[in-house]
């Protein structure tokens, strides 16, 4: 026994080497966080408490071998507690005593050992209240004759659970301790007794022999599936296993404590390491991972890290460190999902989230941008991408690039979007995880992310050197991961708005400004707003503020740069085109030459920078414009112009505002507008269908609220590309969005109103922009004003034609009205009815139709003059058909709330005008014969004089007749709209006359 005691304590032998397997060695894991506890000193340690114990343990021991031989052996749920055995210094002290017990086995000829642990009583003395009564059959008490005989209960346990057997076997994975059975059986006949009783201590003689024998699978794996084994049958309740609660989970902490023994203590048993991982804690990484079968549950490692509070940091702290450097390894198109599943399965734990982010690699302040990503614990989780410097997507997908089709490209395109979808969920759900563990995880993600971006702030200049700042895929990841946390504000309703604190941005110190241009204000003028506290945030400032802005930054360091880079390869590609295209061309005058072997190898070199360049282009258009994100990222950055549009007009004032501008606005950064019109620039000039069903409204509104407020922002150059964005907002020929986009002009007040003035404001300041090459930029952004101006005489001159034709429209329609009513009260007649209800084949398109003539409605209802001529029209006109029309719209749901509630104003529209045409017409009393229209006797408010026949009769009239007859009706000759003849005269003294009657 004291052999084995020595062995514990690790003065058996030599201290074990770290070699290449080893995965506690330095030059596979980071450095321990307390160096200065060695390996002597912790056998030191642990050999002194041993010679403490030592004289005592042997007495108890003793005492115990004579009271089992002279009672009975003790039951399976006896109270005496057992003493696990010793994984490290820290081990011993794993739980804190109120009582220590010591147990001894008897020594034998072959392996025994004496386990001493500190821990609580009720951990392994039950109280008979809390003891489970044992369930079990007939069977399950019954002896199992044998050379060792037990219950049927006891052998269950150990064949089916512990897979341990006292007799040969050729069961799988199982095996047969045949000294151990020897043992045993000497021990059963000298102690008089008929069966031999599974205790506690006879479980753990059973461990360590069973851990002492060599097997065909590793420790490691053996104690895992054990366990998974043990809970898998207290969950069916089989009838031969004793359901004895305290007896299990007396040996749940058998298996906990061994597998913290294995992992500290390589070569304390045979079978300690595993083929790939070595041996030390990251064994347990493929049972994290699913690389292997058996799994380590959530209930394992809970017991795991209760056991070894202590030792949870030298244990849990390697396997963090590997995964990360694993991370780092790990491509786009390799198996990261298992790792971040491995990741969130031990973060959820707040003990374990604290070593993560306690680890001195969690946030070293010495490292650069490029080291935020490499060599930091988080950053190698957000390394994989498209554009990672392995170039691993680049040849899988783009080999020889200037050579694939577009067919390829796009299918190659939608596997990587895949992928990365795939990933972007994953890596979101893994910092979600690490944030809920715990609000001390949370404050040092935002400690670590906002690092990230201050060493990254480089990657915004146009000349950096890149390998001191991150790659491409690690800021966009960044930005992935920060639009999909702020899901959970940023909302259709923008309801969230008004909890975001601007103060903090401008006066915190998770921000640091200082190097930053500001929209209008000067750095003294915002230090001095600072010192004088008008720009104080919120002494609490809540997770919304924090995470918006955040991903404000992250959008500034990623996005734009990448455009940026874009554009740049896609020169370099042009470049690269246009000496090839020389090369060729001039082939010729060269190919005889002794120059050309030389100009082959030129060609054939730009051959290959022309596959590299375009894969380079093509991979990081792949991690960039992936639908998803992109529309994502347009979502949050409309909620950030909602954001602008409440600090720059706070009380909602009518445009242009007023000055002095709010100090908030003009002190805010100007990547906070910039960000938004660079994205929006670039995405509405090649991908404008990914904006659809957006609500540019806003984004529009701001546009406007800030070109009619200039002196809210300096730079020209922002302006200039808020115009180009509302330049490529214009509807073009036969495009598919062109109604969307028209309606963000057309429908607008806000717009309608102050577009024009400001657009001309803008063509006047951007002659003094104060660059060098002003004379040739404003010609660009100049054109870009007019177009828009442009566009907007365009529905000018439409509005005028459509009105031209509103009469004619609304007599046509109306007479179908008509028609369509006196079609459904003849369908009463006995011989139309039936044949009427068995078209139900057209009962499905009434509601497409009814909701094409709303909109035509809507449409044609900006003007006003299309309002009075539809309650003008007598035959046609009830307020309660548009009801009863909005009522079935309603209650089929045929169109969206906005557009039925448009619809609803209509007709409260409809109905105020015809109030006013009834009261018009009591005002005006009896009315002159000459004013008259000779046809229908009523006021003429556009008379006409017919060519032929010299009658004046009133426009609307007189198209009416023209619908079904183009004659005129007094002479019948031919007569078509464009023939007839406006008489201004008549139309003054109507109006004079109808001035008149309303003075009165």
């Amino acid at each position: 026994m004291k052999r084995l005691l020595f062995k514990l304590a690790g003065q058996d032998g030599e201290q074990p080497e770290a070699g290449a397997g080893d995965n506690n060695a330095q030059d596979n894991q980071p450095a321990a966080e307390n160096p200065e506890a060695t390996a002597d000193d912790m056998r030191r340690r642990r050999m002194e408490r041993f010679q403490q114990m030592e004289a005592e343990s042997q007495a108890q021991g003793l005492k115990q071998l004579e009271q089992m031989s002279k009672s009975p052996s003790p039951p399976l749920t006896s109270p005496k507690s057992t003493s696990p055995p010793l994984a490290s210094s820290k081990l011993a002290a794993a739980a804190t005593p109120s009582s220590s017990t010591t147990s001894v086995k008897p020594t034998t000829t072959t392996t025994t050992t004496t386990t001493s642990t500190s821990k609580p009583a009720a951990t392994t003395t039950p109280s008979s209240s809390s003891t489970t009564t044992s369930t079990v059959s007939a069977n399950a008490h019954k002896i199992r004759e044998c050379e060792v005989p037990m219950t049927e209960s006891d052998y269950y346990i150990l064949e089916k659970i512990l897979y341990i057997y006292l007799k040969p076997t050729s069961e799988n994975k199982a095996v047969f301790l045949k000294s151990l059975a020897t043992e045993l059986k000497s021990e059963l006949a000298a102690s008089g007794e008929k069966c031999f009783k599974l205790t506690p201590d006879v479980l753990d003689r059973f461990m360590v022999e069973r851990l002492s024998t060599a097997a065909n699978y590793p420790a490691v794996e053996y104690l895992i599936a054990t366990y998974n084994r043990l809970k898998n049958e207290s969950k069916k309740k089989v009838k031969q296993f004793v359901q004895d609660q305290a007896f299990s989970n007396q040996l749940v902490e058998l298996i906990v404590r061994y597998l913290g023994i294995i992992l500290t203590i390589p070569d304390m048993f045979q079978n300690s390491s595993t083929p790939a991982y070595g041996t030390g804690p990251v064994q347990l990484l493929p049972y994290l991972t699913g690389e292997f079968t058996e799994e380590l549950s959530y209930e394992f490692l809970q017991s795991f890290i209760d056991l070894y509070q202590e030792d949870k940091k030298d244990i849990f702290q390697p396997i963090f460190s590997y995964m990360s450097t694993k991370m780092t390894t790990i491509t786009l198109l390799g198996d990261f999902l298992s790792y971040f599943k491995a990741f969130s399965s031990l973060i959820q734990f707040k003990s374990l989230s604290d070593i993560f982010i306690g680890s001195q690699y969690w946030n070293p302040p010495g490292n650069n941008g490029a080291q935020m990503e490499t060599a930091t614990l988080l950053g190698a989780y957000f390394s994989p991408s498209a554009t990672s410097n392995d170039r691993a997507v680049l040849n899988q997908y783009f080999p020889s690039a200037s050579q694939l089709s577009q067919h390829n490209i796009r299918e190659a395109f939608v596997s990587i979007h895949s992928v990365l979808k795939n990933y972007d969920q994953g890596l979101y759900q893994l910092v979600r995880s690490l944030l809920r563990s715990s609000p001390e995880a949370k404050e040092a993600f935002l400690v670590w992310i906002c690092s990230a971006i201050d060493k990254n702030a480089g990657r915004t200049k146009m000349n950096v050197n890149a390998a001191e700042v991150a790659s491409d895929g690690f800021a966009l990841n960044l930005v992935a991961v920060m639009i999909l946390l702020c899901e959970a504000f940023v909302d259709v309703s923008f309801s969230k708005v008004s909890m975001v604190d601007t103060n903090f941005l401008l006066n915190s110190k998770r921000h640091d400004l200082s190097s930053y241009t500001r929209l209008s204000a000067t750095s003294e003028e915002v230090e001095e707003w600072q010192k004088s506290k008008q720009l104080e945030p919120s002494p609490n400032v809540n997770f919304i503020t924090e995470c918006f802005f955040v991903t404000l930054r992250c959008i500034h360091i990623a996005l734009n740069p990448s455009f940026s880079k874009i554009k740049n390869i896609s020169r370099a590609l042009r470049e690269n085109d246009n000496l090839k295209r020389n090369l060729n061309e001039t082939r010729s005058s060269w190919q005889n030459t002794p120059q050309a072997r030389l100009h082959e190898a030129n060609l054939e070199m730009v051959k290959k920078r022309e596959d590299l360049y375009k894969g380079l282009l093509l991979s990081l258009e792949a991690q960039l414009f992936e639908q998803q994100f992109i529309q994502k990222t347009a979502f949050f950055l409309i909620f950030t112009t909602k954001w602008l549009l409440k600090v720059i007009n706070p009380n909602d004032q009518k445009l242009p505002l007023p000055l002095p501008p709010n100090i908030q606005f003009v002190a805010l950064p100007e990547f906070c507008i910039e960000d938004v019109v660079d994205f929006f620039a670039n995405v509405s000039a090649m991908f404008p269908h990914y904006l659809e069903n957006l609500p540019l409204e806003v984004l529009v509104n701001f546009f406007i609220t800030v070109l009619s407020a200039p002196e809210n922002v300096k730079n020209p150059y922002l302006k200039a590309k808020i115009v180009e964005i509302l330049s490529e907002f214009i509807p073009r020929d036969n495009h598919p969005s062109n109604n969307y986009f028209a309606s963000l002009f057309e429908c607008s007040d806000l717009v309608k109103e102050n577009l024009v003035p400001s657009i001309m404001r803008f063509y006047v300041d951007i002659e003094f922009t104060g660059a060098h090459n002003q004379f040739y930029e404003k010609f660009n952004y100049r054109y870009q004003a007019a177009h828009i101006l442009k566009y907007r005489q365009i529905v000018f001159d439409a509005c005028q034609q459509q009105c031209q034709h509103a009469t004619l429209f609304v007599a046509k329609g109306g007479r179908a009205i008509h028609e369509t009513r006196d079609s459904r009260q003849n369908l009463g007649d006995d011989e139309l009815l039936p044949l009427a209800i068995g078209r139900t084949e057209m009962h499905g398109t009434q509601g497409a139709r009814t909701g094409k003539m709303t909109d035509i409605y809507l449409f044609l209802a900006v003007d006003e003059r299309f309002v009075q001529s539809v309650v003008r029209d007598g035959r046609s006109f009830k307020v309660s058909m548009f009801a009863t029309a909005d009522k079935i719209m309603r209650r089929e749901r045929l169109k969206n709330d906005d557009e039925m509630d448009k619809f609803s104003k209509l007709i409260e529209r409809f109905e105020q005008a015809a109030r006013e045409e009834e009261q018009e017409e009591e005002d005006l009393g009896e009315i002159p014969d000459q004013y008259l229209d000779p046809i229908l006797s009523t006021l003429m408010r556009d008379p006409v004089t017919l060519p032929s026949s010299k009658t004046i009769v009133d426009r609307q009239t007189i198209v009416r007749h023209l619908l079904s007859d183009q004659t005129d009706p007094f002479n019948r000759s031919k007569l078509t709209e464009d023939m007839l003849i406006p008489n201004t005269e008549l139309k003054a003294e109507i109006d004079a006359w109808i001035k008149s009657k309303k003075q009165k």
